[in-house]
């Protein structure tokens, strides 16, 4: 599914976008086929409304041996979008598959959708545990929604006696 797809339907038809289903955390990741950077941009943006402690994982394709130079070329341009993206935007990090990930062989089959998930839950161990500042209330129930104080431009969680502005 491309980014375009799941900004104009997926999201819509599943209810991602309602505020009955904010989560914490999404993993985002697109083909670098398409005009990715734009929707993935506009996903972001459309989740973080009213939820702007959410934090994003945006995932790069791995290196194929069998793509031709220009296909390899796409995938280090969208590598490179991302991580633009995830420098710019808070909460935003890239899962770099492009550059740490090891080369693949040839398309995914079941087994290297398995490595894959673990590679990609390695990186976010590694994100997490090298940002730890930026993951201080990750894991926190959140129960009651983040209030917005428009004197100050910022939102509020309330967890007990605690208070965390973004």
């Amino acid at each position: 599914m491309t980014a375009k797809e799941f900004y104009e339907t997926y999201g819509e038809t599943l209810g991602v976008w309602s505020k009955e289903n904010k989560k914490q955390a999404y993993i985002l990741a697109f083909s670098e086929a398409d005009n990715t950077l734009e929707y993935v941009e506009q996903i972001v943006e459309k989740l973080q409304e009213g939820n702007p402690f959410a934090y994003f994982f945006l995932v790069t394709m791995p290196k194929n041996s069998a793509d031709t130079s220009e296909y390899t070329a796409l995938r280090q341009a969208h590598a490179t979008a991302m991580a633009n993206l995830a420098s710019t935007v808070d909460n935003v990090y890239a899962i770099d598959l492009f550059s740490y990930a090891p080369t693949l062989e040839s398309d995914f089959n079941e087994e290297g959708y398995a490595i894959l998930a673990e590679q990609v839950a390695d990186y976010m161990d590694y994100i997490v545990r090298h940002n730890m500042y930026d993951f201080k209330i990750a894991g926190i129930p959140q129960g009651n929604p983040p209030t917005y104080i428009e004197e100050t431009d910022e939102f509020v969680l309330s967890v007990g006696d605690m208070n965390y502005q973004h």
